[in-house]
């Protein structure tokens, strides 16, 4: 049985409600990176990670761009990997800020993310999403929000890629 595409964004949607929780390990910002399987049937969160030191040991320095902390979406991308969950299915990654260029590149490289959704725009490095936008969709929670109350019918085509 297939669900509704206003369904399809409330159930992504529940799984964007948590993405600024949590105390920051990273001194400069929190960011929290989730990547959710993708079926007609629903929406399965497989793993959910936090930007900071990759070893508890490991302190941040708090220095823009090289504060020492390994970023959410890497983090994520390399337990998605190294799980091999299931790698018939494509993937949704759920961003609390949009993606720097490095990440942008992992996440192309993976061949495993189908889609991004993200909260916040990151300021200081724009190139990372113009850079996803041409391999994929991308969408703001926003604009999940306007899907899921019934409007915003031009954004469909993103819902309808990954539900496919």
């Amino acid at each position: 049985m297939s669900i509704s595409y206003s369904d399809r964004a409330r159930c992504i949607l529940k799984h964007c409600q948590n993405l600024h929780e949590e105390p920051k390990l990273c001194k400069r910002k929190f960011v929290r990176s989730t990547i959710l399987s993708t079926h007609t049937s629903g929406v399965t969160r497989i793993f959910s990670r936090t930007n900071g030191p990759i070893k508890d040991f490991f302190e941040c320095s708090g220095e823009l761009a090289s504060c020492g902390c390994m970023h959410s979406e890497q983090k994520v991308i390399m337990d998605l990997v190294g799980s091999i969950h299931n790698p018939v299915f494509q993937y949704l990654m759920i961003i609390s800020y949009s993606p720097c260029t490095q990440c942008s590149n992992i996440i192309i490289a993976s061949n495993m993310i189908d889609c991004i959704v993200y909260d916040k725009i990151t300021q200081h490095d724009l190139r990372g999403e113009d850079r996803l936008y041409q391999v994929m969709p991308v969408i703001t929670v926003r604009k999940l929000e306007e899907i899921a109350a019934g409007g915003h019918r031009g954004e469909l085509c993103f819902i309808k890629r990954w539900s496919s």
